[in-house]
């Protein structure tokens, strides 16, 4: 059955879920409905550093998008992820990635306790997506820093060159990987103008990347890089 999405309906599902899963260990935090068609939730939340001198986050919003039209269970499996991600930030605990060791022993366990479904990234069906949501194709940079770390920038089509340009004089850089894709996975991200790289993990993103034309770039035209014979 799907549930039509309230603040009063979120906030109860967030109590009894604080309460079974996580020990009533979370305060209630604010909470917002979104209009996001990239995302079905998220956690946000300011830094400031402390008189230590170490990051510090505050200011807890819960956001869960109405755009999508869930079954009442797989909307509490979302919500579910959101608490799982506010308990790692609450604690200051350190992961690996977004969706690292932490968060997925986490899940894990809740799933397996719980018998819940909670998955890394939800693959809505068409019935799901917004009714006007289409397919686009966009242009990608795969970033892969000299720390280990890999990030990705979804490009503004008229935005490219500049970004191409900007990638390596803003961030430690060791390749960056061009791709043109047509994935609705790709719409979590915002079109940038600028040079902003989001991480990612690279586990989650392989999938997306099977049916992706891998593209060359000399700073002046992007064009499908040659498969040398």
């Amino acid at each position: 059955m799907k549930k039509k999405l309230t603040i009063p309906y979120i906030r109860g599902r967030f109590e009894h879920f604080n309460r079974l899963c996580f020990d009533d260990q979370l305060p209630t935090p604010p909470i917002r409905l979104g209009r996001s068609r990239r995302v079905l939730g998220c956690v946000n939340y300011k830094q400031r550093k402390g008189i230590d001198g170490k990051l510090e986050t505050f200011g807890y919003v819960l956001r869960i998008s109405t755009c999508f039209h869930l079954e009442e269970s797989d909307m509490d499996d979302v919500i579910l992820h959101e608490m799982i991600h506010y308990f790692i930030l609450l604690n200051g605990i350190r992961d690996t990635s977004k969706h690292g060791q932490v968060f997925r022993r986490m899940m894990n366990d809740i799933n397996q306790k719980y018998g819940r479904h909670i998955t890394i990234s939800h693959h809505s069906t068409k019935e799901e997506l917004p009714e006007d949501t289409r397919e686009q194709p966009v242009i990608i940079c795969l970033t892969h820093m000299k720390s280990g770390e890999t990030g990705i920038t979804v490009c503004a089509r008229t935005r490219i060159f500049h970004i191409y340009r900007e990638l390596p004089v803003r961030f430690d850089i060791s390749k960056m990987t061009w791709y043109y894709v047509v994935d609705p996975y790709f719409r979590r991200y915002p079109r940038s103008i600028k040079a902003k790289v989001y991480r990612v993990d690279m586990n989650e993103l392989k999938p997306h990347l099977e049916k992706a034309v891998e593209m060359e770039c000399d700073g002046r035209r992007m064009t499908p890089k040659r498969v040398n014979s």
